[in-house]
């Protein structure tokens, strides 16, 4: 054997690490420690990732109403060419609601429907005004609509409720919409812009 090739030093001892002194079990603990940790990150990380889509669904859904209550009320009041586009504009509105819908996004604005036990926890009552005694309290307009997903309330709405028995020009306890006008209605233009919640 050429002696190039030969071992001249003798073995080197080998060295005790504190970790191999662990037990086994610990080391074990260890690593699923640092897994729960990389998967609570993730799942954190997640969570703040599925708030900003519903924050931003919910702005998306308040968009088409406004869109939709703005091109109606140019609709009712227009004519040629200019009653085309805001036509056209409810067709584009329609469009992204159903949309929406398939993402399971549902844009709640039920306007001349009564308000129910169901409907007090999708609308919150920020004017009244008055209707017929016999009529039941019901949704009279709405400042912005709730925005649900999958029955999952995104955004509570805002509403005008009409009561019956409510006397003319005095609102309820108190309560009348910001911008009102002297019969307690609020128009869509004087309405304020929705908070989320």
């Amino acid at each position: 054997m050429d002696s190039r090739f030969e071992l001249k030093d003798s073995p080197r001892p080998l060295s005790v690490e504190p970790g191999a002194e662990l037990p086994l079990v610990t080391i074990a603990w260890r690593v699923l420690r640092a897994q729960h940790l990389q998967n609570e990150a993730r799942r954190s990380g997640q969570a703040e990732e599925t708030h900003r889509l519903c924050q931003s669904l919910a702005s998306i859904g308040e968009a088409v109403h406004r869109l939709r209550q703005e091109a109606r009320s140019s609709a009712a009041v227009m004519d040629g060419p200019a009653k085309e586009y805001a036509d056209r504009l409810l067709g584009i509105a329609d469009e992204i609601e159903k949309t929406l819908q398939r993402a399971g996004v549902t844009v709640l604005a039920p306007v001349g429907q009564p308000y129910g036990a169901t409907l007090m926890e999708l609308l919150e009552n920020v004017g009244q005004v008055p209707v017929p005694a016999d009529a039941p309290p019901q949704v009279v307009e709405v400042i912005a609509p709730a925005i649900l997903y999958h029955q999952d309330i995104l955004r509570m709405g805002k509403a005008v409720i009409g009561v019956p028995g409510l006397a003319a020009g005095s609102p309820a306890k108190g309560k009348q919409a910001d911008g009102a006008d002297e019969n307690g209605r609020v128009s869509g233009h004087n309405a304020s812009r929705p908070e989320s919640v």
